[in-house]
């Protein structure tokens, strides 16, 4: 797992999006509990264009974690996607 979280990081700092996507999904994979990579997930979807994925995964990180220090944060990014168009594909 700490492997994958310095690759995502490296992606992250290159504009990798989709590659960091990808590590995201398998840490996933390994913790689905784990609600700061779903948050992350969440980020990621919303910089390559998935909108709609997004706002799923960041409404289930808020049911997991409604207290989070960032929760105000990440309802805002939910605004601002709901008021973008959706990708098509």
């Amino acid at each position: 797992m700490r492997m994958l979280r310095n690759l995502k990081q490296l992606y992250i700092e290159r504009s990798d999006f989709e590659r960091a996507l990808r590590c995201t999904d398998r840490l996933l994979i390994l913790d689905p509990g784990d609600g700061d990579e779903l948050r992350d997930r969440g980020k990621l979807y919303a910089h390559i264009g998935h909108g709609a994925a997004a706002i799923a995964d960041f409404r289930r990180y808020l049911e997991r974690r409604a207290d989070a220090a960032d929760a105000d944060q990440v309802r805002h990014w939910m605004i601002e996607l709901g008021a973008v168009p959706q990708r098509l594909n």
